[in-house]
C-alpha cells in the first residue's frame, strides 16, 4: 500500500548520471547492488538489481526494488521485499524539497513511511556518478523559474514541468483541496500563471487547470479551494508549470498544496 505523505513527512532524492556493475546505494536498513547478472539469492538486508540496457530503466528498477515489487530482474534476499524505512519513485522531472532544488535527469523520490519522525535514516553511494540529498521535511513547494526570455524581458516566461506528486505514489483516487501561494520572490505586479497537469507516463501530459494571481511578495493568498478542486486518478503523477510576465530567472514562488482522498481527510503540504 502506497504511504501518503504530510505535513510531517520527510523525503529525499537520489539523481543518477551513471550506473555501473557492483555500484551500490544504501537506503535505511537496505543495500541495494547493481549487477551486470543476477546470480545466488543476496545475503540479508541487501538487494541485487540487473542493469538494464539504458538508465531511465535501471532507475525505474530500483524505484520498484525500494517498493518491494516483483520483477525478474530483481533479486531480494530469503524472506525479504520492501523497503522497513522507505518508499521510492522514478522521475525525470525536475522537483524539490522545500528549498532544495532537484534538476530534472533520472532522479528517484524517496519517502519516509513514518511519519513525525527524524530519526536517522541512512542514504549513501559508492558511485561517483549520484548525487544525494538526505531527507527533508515537505513543508511547501518551491517553484523555481528555469527559463528566461532573454530577448525581450517583458513577454511571458514559463518555466518546465515540475513533478508534486510521482506516478505510483497513490493507489486511491485524490484531489487537491487547496493551493495557497505563502511566498513570492517576484515583483509586486507581476502577474502569475500556475498550469497543473496530470501524467501516466511522464511523457503525455494533460493540462487539467490554470489559476491567476497577481503576486504580492509577502502576502499570504488562496489560489484555489475545494469548489473547483482538481481530480486525479490513481497512479497518475501530479505535476506544475508556473508562468510569469517579463521575469528573469532564478525567481520563484513557493506554494502550499492540500490534498484530500474521497473519504478521509488527508493532508499534504509541499
Amino acid at each position: 500500500m502506497s504511504c501518503f505523505p504530510d505535513l510531517y513527512s520527510r523525503a529525499a532524492s537520489a539523481s543518477f548520471f551513471q550506473i555501473s556493475d557492483s555500484e551500490t546505494i544504501t537506503i535505511g536498513s537496505r543495500i541495494y547492488s547493481f549487477r551486470n547478472n543476477l546470480g545466488k539469492t543476496p545475503a540479508t538486508g541487501n538487494v541485487d538489481i540487473k542493469l538494464q540496457n539504458c538508465l531511465e530503466e535501471t532507475v525505474k528498477l530500483l524505484a520498484k526494488a525500494v517498493r518491494g515489487e516483483s520483477d525478474i530482474n530483481i533479486s531480494y534476499a530469503l524472506g525479504e521485499s520492501n523497503n522497513p524505512e522507505c518508499q521510492a519513485y522514478w522521475t525525470r522531472q525536475k522537483f524539490c524539497l522545500g528549498t532544495v532544488q532537484v534538476n530534472a535527469g533520472q532522479n528517484l523520490f524517496i519517502l519516509q513511511k513514518k511519519e513525525n519522525a527524524n530519526e536517522v535514516i541512512n542514504l549513501e553511494t559508492i558511485s561517483g556518478y549520484c548525487s544525494i540529498n538526505y531527507f527533508r521535511d515537505l513543508d511547501f513547494l518551491r517553484y523555481v523559474i528555469d527559463k528566461e526570455d532573454v530577448k525581450n524581458k517583458k513577454e511571458s516566461v514559463r518555466g518546465s514541468y515540475q513533478m508534486i506528486l510521482p506516478i505510483s505514489l497513490l493507489g486511491f483516487k485524490y484531489e487537491i483541496d487547496r493551493v495557497e501561494k505563502l511566498y513570492s520572490s517576484i515583483d509586486l505586479f507581476r502577474r502569475i500563471e500556475i498550469d497543473f497537469y496530470k501524467s501516466p507516463d511522464e511523457i503525455n501530459f494533460t493540462w487539467i487547470r490554470r489559476d491567476v494571481i497577481f503576486t504580492g511578495s509577502l502576502n499570504s493568498i488562496r489560489i484555489c479551494s475545494l469548489e473547483n478542486c482538481i481530480s486525479l486518478l490513481e497512479k497518475q503523477g501530479l505535476y506544475v508549470r508556473v508562468g510569469v510576465n517579463g521575469i528573469d530567472r532564478s525567481n520563484y514562488v513557493d506554494l502550499q498544496i492540500t490534498f484530500v482522498e474521497m473519504v478521509k481527510m488527508l493532508m499534504l503540504y509541499l
